[in-house]
């Protein structure tokens, strides 16, 4: 599936973010190490 800038914006969450470079377009999580996000998580 090739990934759009519109396809990506239509699906991001709040914890996630979108990485545009000239081949590509991701979408990511904004900590990448899940223990991170755990931790963030409890902090809330």
């Amino acid at each position: 599936i090739e990934t759009t800038l519109e396809f990506a914006l239509e699906f991001i969450d709040d914890d996630e973010l979108i990485e545009v470079t000239p081949s590509s377009v991701r979408v990511r999580k904004k900590m990448l190490r899940g223990h991170e996000r755990k931790k963030a998580a409890r902090a809330l």
